[in-house]
């Protein structure tokens, strides 16, 4: 076959190139469509809100909360303050978002962001609060109230019901009586402790960490706040005037001299409100010495629930249920108190300002509870200190009673 030249002039060059792109335009439509749908993709993020287009993700928001509490010691020991108050800024902003915080000074934030002291964030604290029954049941019991401003509260509680009388004949007087309030004002009180660890947990998980953390924090709460309730001087329910005291017989002058019925009594000596909703807070001691008794039939005295640590002893006597506290009895001596009945529930406040504080030290000495000096440099150990601000009220002191050994 013959070769024939065609030659296409310019118009029908750009005729052929317009069809052709006419023909693969829905194509190129589409591709423009996925390369718009990519770029404007919502990015999701564990545990997170939603982030479109255009929102700039920070990248603290996808640390898991283990991750963020060690980033934080980290940052305080290597003296990173830089970073420290960047981390303590999203903390305070998981805070706000939790409701924790209303206002910039809340958590003296000034003081928190100078590199010596970080903010533990909202899930870290939330976690704090959750372990403290494991350390003290007693801690946890009492209602909650938390400033939002200034550092003390007026507490009115009902002291005295209005009385119901009958109007002898018709068309008589009606004698007029009135609730009974009672007032006090409760102030916040600054406590700290210390916890030592090793420099080696940094480089274990940081979900160690965060537990180390978590439970150090929640222990020193607990046993403060425990004290607080009970044996605290101005606090302390077992000192408060007012209070209903069960003195054991004469000569029953140790915890073993207590008898059963000494403590099934106590429930019948305290308002009807008070027993209804109470329990009973017994030390170490006593419980060591109920549990070894036994009713007419054999059966114990006491029923200890199931899966109790050793430090968090509760379960049921005398179809009420009783918890442990390591702060009541602790020596065996005349005019001890042992044990507490009444409703901490609705007869008790524990009022907090802010949040937890913590700063941590990998230099200096810090003495513990048993005298021994650890210098931080030469161990390579970190010094955790715990701050907090709270107090514990008892607006009504006369429902609760506690029992006692004799004096002589």
């Amino acid at each position: 076959m013959d070769e024939k030249e065609i030659i296409i002039d310019e118009a029908v060059t750009k005729a052929i190139a317009e069809q052709v792109t006419k023909a693969i335009q829905p194509q190129i439509d589409a591709l423009k469509v996925e390369k718009e749908l990519k770029e404007k993709e919502v990015v999701k993020i564990a545990g997170e809100a939603e982030v479109v287009e255009g929102e700039i993700v920070d990248p603290l928001d996808t640390m898991t909360k283990e991750a963020f509490a060690v980033a934080q010691v980290t940052a305080a020991l290597t003296g990173n303050t830089a970073e420290l108050s960047k981390l303590n800024a999203h903390a305070m902003k998981s805070l706000k978002a939790a409701g924790l915080v209303e206002k910039a000074t809340y958590l003296n934030a000034g003081t928190t962001a100078d590199g010596g002291t970080f903010v533990p964030n909202a899930a870290l604290l939330a976690d704090i609060f959750t372990v403290l029954p494991s350390f003290s049941p007693l801690s946890s019991m009492l209602r909650e109230i938390t400033l939002l401003e200034g550092d003390s509260l007026d507490i009115s509680t009902l002291t005295a019901d209005v009385i119901m009388t009958e109007v002898g004949v018709e068309g008589g007087t009606k004698t007029v009586t009135k609730p009974t309030t009672g007032e006090v004002n409760l102030a916040v009180r600054e406590f700290a402790g210390i916890a030592l660890l090793t420099k080696k947990l940094l480089r274990q998980a940081s979900v160690d960490i965060y537990a180390i953390l978590r439970d150090s924090f929640a222990r020193a709460i607990a046993k403060n706040r425990e004290k607080l309730i009970l044996t605290d001087a101005s606090s302390g329910i077992t000192l408060k005037a007012g209070i209903v005291t069960k003195t054991a017989a004469a000569t029953m002058t140790t915890v073993a001299k207590l008898t059963v019925k000494d403590v099934k009594a106590m429930p019948y000596l305290v308002p009807s409100a008070s027993a209804a909703g109470g329990n009973y807070v017994f030390s170490r001691a006593l419980l060591g010495e109920l549990d070894a008794k036994e009713d007419t039939t054999g059966q114990p005295v006491v029923t200890i629930n199931a899966g109790n640590s050793a430090g968090a002893l509760s379960g049921t006597f005398n179809g009420y249920p009783f918890v442990v506290a390591e702060t009541l009895g602790t020596v065996d001596a005349i005019s001890t108190v042992h044990a507490v009945f009444g409703n901490f529930k609705q007869f008790g406040v524990v009022l907090k300002q802010g949040a937890i504080e913590s700063q941590v030290f990998d230099s200096g000495t810090v003495t513990d509870g048993g005298a021994v000096i650890h210098n931080l440099i030469q161990e390579n150990k970190l010094a955790l200190r715990v701050a907090n601000y709270e107090n514990v009220g008892f607006p009504l002191p006369g429902a609760f009673v506690i029992l006692k050994t004799a004096a002589a």
